[in-house]
C-alpha cells in the first residue's frame, strides 16, 4: 500500500540507493539513463557473453501481469501503438565491469550484430548507445 501512496520517482531513487549499497561495483553492468529505461541482464549459457536488454517505457509496466498499472492500482491493457510511440533516448551509457582475467572482446547490438565502440574507463569499459527506441539488446562478448 505504501508503494502506491508514495511517489514513484522517490521509490525508484530509494531502490537505486539500496541496490548501489548492496551490490555496489560488483554488478557486471551498470546503466546511466533516464528512469524510463529498465535493464535486464543475464549470462548466455555455454558462452562467454553477457546479454543486456534495455526497455524504454514511460508508463509503469507490470512484468508479472503484462500491462500498465494505473494510479488506482488496476491493470490497464497495454496497446502496441502506445509502446511504439515512446520517445527515443540518446546517449545511453552501459558500463561493463572488467573482471579479473576477463576483458570484453566486442560489444554489438543484436540481432544484427551491429558493432558498438567500447571505451576504456579505468578498470571498466563503457559503451554509448546513440539511439534507443523501445527495446535494445546488447551483447558483450568476453
Amino acid at each position: 500500500m505504501q508503494f502506491r501512496c508514495y511517489g514513484q520517482n522517490n521509490v525508484k531513487r530509494l531502490m537505486k540507493l539500496i541496490l548501489a549499497q548492496a551490490v555496489g561495483q560488483e554488478a557486471p553492468v551498470r546503466l546511466e539513463a533516464p528512469d524510463t529505461v529498465e535493464l535486464f541482464a543475464h549470462r548466455q549459457t555455454g558462452k562467454q557473453h553477457l546479454i543486456v536488454n534495455l526497455v524504454n517505457c514511460v508508463g509503469g509496466v507490470s512484468r508479472s501481469v503484462g500491462g500498465f498499472i494505473s494510479a488506482d492500482g488496476k491493470k490497464m491493457p497495454a496497446r502496441f501503438d502506445d509502446i511504439e510511440s515512446m520517445p527515443h533516448l540518446y546517449e545511453i551509457k552501459l558500463i561493463f565491469k572488467n573482471e579479473v582475467g576477463r576483458r570484453i572482446k566486442s560489444v554489438y547490438l543484436a540481432p544484427h550484430r551491429k558493432p558498438l565502440q567500447v571505451t576504456p574507463l579505468g578498470e571498466d569499459s563503457v559503451v554509448t548507445l546513440k539511439d534507443v527506441g523501445v527495446h535494445a539488446m546488447v551483447v558483450a562478448e568476453y
